[in-house]
């Protein structure tokens, strides 16, 4: 069996590896598939939240196409709470996570250079996984609602000073 045999089985079936990645006291989500044709290989600019871009396994030559999603520090706290202890704290703090140019560039030099060792000693735990990722789905839609309701009721709103 290959050193890669763990990974090699989930990019084969076009399943995502997915892993936590902490750089400069930032905790990631990061996804990462093998890369296909006709598929964007960089970030859309109307969602800020999510750095997408192409990554090569410098071991295998192979392309890889990562997603990188900041996590707030509240959100991981909460849900390790709650998937280990089963603690549910349920108020949503948002904290800023968007991605400065800075934050897009370290992440990339340092993930371009560790990916072959997270993709090596992949070994994915389905029931956690899934744990975390209901969490998170629940999270990211509360924050979302919570923007869309922040911005429309901002609209036509003209603050004025005296």
């Amino acid at each position: 069996m290959s050193e890669n045999s763990s990974y090699d089985k989930l990019i084969n079936n076009n399943e995502p590896v997915r892993f936590f990645y902490e750089l400069r006291n930032a905790v990631y989500f990061i996804e990462c598939q093998e890369s296909r044709p006709g598929v964007n290989e960089y970030s859309d600019k109307n969602d800020p939240l999510n750095f997408i871009f192409p990554c090569e396994h410098l071991n295998t030559k192979k392309k890889y196409r990562l997603s990188c999603k900041k996590l707030s520090t509240t959100f991981v706290t909460q849900a390790l709470n709650n998937i280990i202890f089963n603690i549910n704290l349920n108020p949503i703090e948002q904290q800023k996570r968007e991605f400065s140019e800075n934050d897009k560039n370290c992440l990339e030099s340092h993930l371009k250079n560790d990916l072959p060792k997270c993709l090596t000693n992949y070994k994915p735990n389905d029931f956690m996984y899934r744990a975390f990722f209901e969490l998170y789905t629940s999270y990211e839609s509360t924050i979302r609602q919570n923007n869309d309701y922040n911005n429309s009721n901002c609209q036509g709103i003209i603050f004025s000073q005296y």
